[in-house]
C-alpha cells in the first residue's frame, strides 16, 4: 500500500473487506485497475499505469507481472497456511521460449491457452472491462486465494477476448512478513548502535524483516555490518538520503 501511495497512485485495501466488496468495486469501476496482492511491493520507482490506447486492437488488456523473492536469505522459508507465490514457476516462464523478442510473453491465461507452468499472479493490470468480468466471477466466493484469484483472471480474459501480455513495469517481490526499516547515525560501538544490531538479528525469529539504514560516519570503532544494511553517509543531503534509503528497501 505505502509503496504504491508513494508512487502517487491511489490504493484501497481489500485485506480485511469481504471478497463481496471487492467483487462489487471491480464491476462498479469505471477505468482501469491494477490488483496487488497483500506483502507485494512494485520494483518499479516510477509507476504508471497504461492508457486505453496502449492496447494495438480493440480489444482490451489484461497485463501481467512476475512475482520475485526479495534479496534476502531468509526468505526461502515457506511460512505454513500461505499461498505458494511461485517463484520458480515465474522463473522458469520468464526463461522459456514463451518470451518473445519484443518483452512480451505468451502467457498461460489468456484465451490462447499454452502448457507452460501457471504461477499464481500476484500483479496483474485490468481494463475496465476485464475488471468489470472478474468482479462477475468473484461475486460468489467467500474466501478468495491465489488459485481462484487466478482462475477468475483467466476466465475473465477469455470471456472478453482481451489480450494478455507480460510487462517487466509490473513486476512485484513478494514477503508476507513485516518489513521495519531501522534508522541509526551509525554501528560505531555503544549502547543504542548495540541494540539496534540486536534487533537486526531477533527480529527475524518473530516473522519481522529487518533492513538497516545508516546517515551518518562513525567516531569510534564499528561493530560488524549486518548483511541487510546500507550507509546512506555520503549521499549529500537530506531528502536524498531519504529518496536513497527507500530505494534500498524497496529492493529488500
Amino acid at each position: 500500500m505505502r509503496a504504491i501511495q508513494g508512487g502517487g497512485l491511489l490504493a484501497r485495501d481489500f485485506t480485511k473487506s469481504p471478497v463481496s466488496e471487492l467483487a462489487l468495486a471491480l464491476r462498479s469501476n469505471d477505468g482501469p485497475v491494477w490488483l496487488v496482492e497483500a506483502g507485494s511491493w512494485p520494483l518499479n520507482e516510477a509507476l504508471t499505469l497504461f492508457p486505453a490506447s496502449y492496447t494495438l486492437s480493440e480489444h482490451p488488456l489484461m497485463c501481467i507481472g512476475a512475482t520475485t523473492k526479495p534479496t534476502d536469505s531468509l526468505s526461502d522459508a515457506k511460512i505454513e497456511g500461505e499461498d505458494d507465490p511461485g517463484f520458480a514457476a515465474w522463473q522458469a516462464l520468464l526463461s522459456s521460449d514463451a518470451v518473445h523478442s519484443d518483452g512480451g510473453l505468451s502467457i498461460p491465461y489468456g484465451p490462447n491457452d499454452c502448457k507452460k507452468p501457471q504461477p499464481p499472479i500476484f500483479s496483474a493490470y485490468l481494463d475496465a472491462s476485464v475488471a468489470e468480468a472478474l468482479g462477475e466471477r468473484l461475486t460468489n466466493i467467500t474466501t478468495l486465494n491465489s488459485q481462484n484469484l487466478t482462475k477468475g483472471l483467466k476466465e475473465a480474459a477469455k470471456s472478453q477476448n482481451a489480450h494478455t501480455m507480460y510487462r517487466p513495469m509490473l513486476n512485484v517481490a513478494y514477503d508476507s512478513r513485516i518489513r521495519c526499516l531501522q534508522v541509526i547515525t551509525a554501528i560505531q560501538r555503544g549502547g543504542a548502535e548495540r541494540v539496534v544490531l540486536d534487533l537486526v538479528k531477533r527480529l527475524p525469529r518473530v516473522g519481522v524483516k529487518p533492513f538497516l539504514v545508516t546517515t551518518g560516519v562513525s567516531f569510534r570503532a564499528s561493530f560488524k555490518q549486518p548483511y541487510q544494511m546500507m550507509d546512506v553517509s555520503g549521499v549529500s543531503d537530506h531528502q536524498s538520503k531519504i529518496r536513497a534509503a527507500g530505494g534500498s528497501n524497496r529492493a529488500n
